[in-house]
């Protein structure tokens, strides 16, 4: 196939990070999400600007708007908003897969509840 010839000439010239970034792409599946239905419900719609930061992470292009410093002192990346403690991206994923689980459960058991939120230790 000559595509993937040509694919592989390519990825002989870019970083290793982007060459990454291209086998990700190329996976079987790798796109499903643009197939899926927005379920209002379940959390699954994306406004306009959602949508057009998930397309931009996917390509590594520049998201507008975003803070030069992260709340912990670090330089603003995507990666380290993505595992930052202290910024709220780990948190948000834990909380997003926390109440669709419950909201799953509930459907099942009655008595669900979802964990408190801890107050902040910064007075």
């Amino acid at each position: 196939m000559k595509h993937k010839s040509v694919l592989e000439d390519i990825k002989k010239y870019v970083s290793p990070q982007f060459n990454r970034a291209i086998d990700l792409l190329s996976d079987k599946g790798a796109s499903s999400w643009l197939n899926a239905i927005p379920l209002k419900d379940q959390g699954l719609v994306l406004n306009k600007t959602e949508f057009s930061d998930a397309l931009n992470l996917r390509y590594f292009r520049e998201i507008r708007g975003l803070p030069s410093k992260y709340p912990c002192g670090s330089t603003f990346n995507i990666t380290h908003a993505l595992n930052c403690k202290k910024g709220g991206f780990v948190h948000m994923r834990h909380d997003n897969i926390r109440d669709v689980l419950a909201k799953l459960l509930s459907r099942v058991v009655h008595d669900v509840e979802t964990e408190p939120a801890l107050l902040p230790l910064d007075g």
